[in-house]
């Protein structure tokens, strides 16, 4: 717990390095395999801190991969951790938010399949939450996981969890690929 505490910290205090984030998401990966750190994650608004760091370094593929892993990992862990993804805490209205900062990321990084993997990763752990499929929806994530689809096509570490969360948007793989035909 205390170093998550600690990570986290740092991550808020120094998000402006692109270094700093890069390190402290890979740290979070490891450390959030306690289950209970999650509720120091939570009470620090990490998943705030790691949305704005891929908005600040959105331009580098690691942090951008890095952070997206960690917010999977606590999305799935966490519906609490998965609200406030789609939310911000914050008084500051100008801040980021999550789904709009993650798909532009996805858009500079969209021939990077190891960026790719950890944005489609963490599409998925949203839409196992049927009111976070309202906003995916409302995202137009489907257009892109389908865009996706077509050019990862043959990468199963990529597809699985794209045809998975399509289906979970409630139109499947198949025929949204027909659609959009």
């Amino acid at each position: 717990e205390n170093a998550v505490k600690d990570v986290c910290l740092a991550l808020s205090t120094h998000k402006v390095s692109p270094d700093v984030c890069e390190a402290a998401a890979a740290a979070l990966v490891s450390l959030l395999l306690d289950d209970n750190s999650y509720d120091v994650f939570s009470e620090l608004d990490c998943a705030d801190n790691l949305v704005a760091a891929i908005h600040l370094h959105k331009k580098n593929a690691k942090v951008v991969k890095n952070c997206c892993k960690v917010l999977a990992t606590v999305v799935e862990a966490s519906e609490e951790c998965a609200f406030e993804f789609l939310s911000n805490k914050r008084e500051d209205s100008s801040s980021p938010t999550g789904i709009p900062t993650v798909i532009e990321a996805y858009r500079i990084h969209k021939d990077d399949a190891d960026v790719v993997e950890s944005i489609v990763r963490l599409l998925l752990e949203l839409s196992n939450y049927d009111e976070i499929c309202f906003e995916l929806k409302a995202a137009n994530v489907a257009t892109v996981l389908l865009k996706i689809s077509r050019k990862f096509g043959e990468n199963e570490e990529i597809m699985e969890p794209v045809k998975e969360a399509l289906e979970r948007l409630g139109g499947g793989y198949t025929r949204l690929a027909q659609q959009q035909s």
